[in-house]
Parts: C-alpha cells; structure tokens; sequence
C-alpha cells in the first residue's frame, strides 16, 4: 500500500542578504530545507508512482528580488527538479502580504517598485 496518496513540501528558508555576504550556514538552510529535503521526499517515495507532490515555490527565480539571490536560486533549482520528476506539480507563488518574507518592508517595498503583485492572505486561503 501506498503511505500517502500526495505530499506537500512548503518547508523554505529566507535570508535576505547580498550574496557575498550570506554565510555558509545559511546558504546550507536555504538549500537543505528546499531542495534536500524535496529530493528525500521524492527518493522516499520513488516505489510508490502514484504518490503525487507539490512543492510549494516562488516566484522570485522568475523576477528576482535584491538581497535574495540564495533563496530564488534554491527555488529555481526546485522547480528545475520538479520538471524533470512524474507527478510533480510545483506552484510558483507571489509573497503573501504582510505575511512571512513581507513582513519585512524592505522586501515588500523591492516587490511593489518591481511591480510584482502581493497575494491578500485570505485570497491565498481560497
């Protein structure tokens, strides 16, 4: 039997920091929680083909966003990774308002200049 009919991987972690500044420790966050982890789950479940998967992505690799190089290469690398596994849905999502990254208002501000939408919580709970 399969153990799980779908998985859902939404684990990521943000420094914002210029990239030459990033310490290794945080680079080995960014990449273990993205990316390592969605690779054990994907291994994991490789006898079980029926299992399906979203990763949970962004669209920062797509746009960019200054002081978050680490994280948007992290996510492009798991969506490169999604593309290329069966059963993988990986959802590219904008910053939620107000929430998570964006409560920082450096990041909220460096969006909104770069004219990229913020999701309304209660629209992304929908």
């Amino acid at each position: 039997p399969v153990p799980f009919d779908l998985i859902v991987h939404s684990v990521g972690r943000e420094f914002s920091e210029v990239l030459s500044n990033t310490s290794i420790e945080h680079l080995d966050q960014i990449v273990d929680g993205k990316l390592i982890l969605a690779k054990a789950l994907a291994q994991a479940a490789k006898d079980h083909p029926e299992t399906r998967f979203i990763f949970n992505s962004s669209i920062i690799p797509e746009f960019g966003n200054a002081g978050q190089t680490p994280y948007g290469m992290v996510n492009q690398l798991l969506n490169e990774y999604a593309r290329r596994l069966p059963n993988v849905t990986a959802i590219l999502w904008p910053a939620w308002d107000r929430t998570g990254m964006t409560n920082h208002d450096l990041i909220l501000k460096s969006l909104q200049l770069l004219g990229l939408p913020v999701l309304q919580p209660e629209n992304g709970q929908e």
